[in-house]
């Protein structure tokens, strides 16, 4: 994974998670943390929640992390993945390590499977784009 990508996730903390069902898409925002080793992107969630219960129902998402250094700089990814409810404890760990507030919160885990990200970075009028893709 390309460096620049691999900043603005251990820099960023928000993602817009993008799922469809039934015909329908839906975009809910999320906090997460991230597996290096498998590249995944954990967030965590309710199970009765209008996209976790289409996630289940269609596991491919879409996703962006985006942010703004300035009025003509930004930086962004574009992501797509598959999600998973997980249990595992190291994912949990992940997250409370950067989210400790979260730890009172009885809720689900999930992973997203990352498939490919496309950076996108404007700078001044130049744009350039860095593209990764699951092995």
């Amino acid at each position: 994974m390309h460096e620049k990508i691999k900043e603005i996730l251990a820099e960023e903390n928000v993602l817009t998670i993008c799922m469809c069902a039934d015909g329908l898409p839906y975009c809910a925002n999320s906090f997460y943390a991230v597996d290096w080793q498998n590249n995944h992107l954990i967030i965590i969630g309710d199970k009765s929640t209008k996209h976790l219960q289409m996630a289940m129902k269609n596991k491919s998402v879409a996703g962006t992390i985006y942010r703004l250094k300035g009025a003509m700089h930004t930086e962004g990814l574009q992501f797509t993945g598959k999600i998973i409810e997980t249990t595992a404890k190291q994912y949990k760990e992940l997250y409370f390590k950067r989210f400790p507030f979260a730890r009172p919160a009885k809720t689900s885990f999930w992973q997203i499977e990352l498939e490919y990200i496309k950076c996108s970075l404007f700078n001044k009028g130049i744009s350039k784009k860095i593209e990764w893709y699951k092995n």
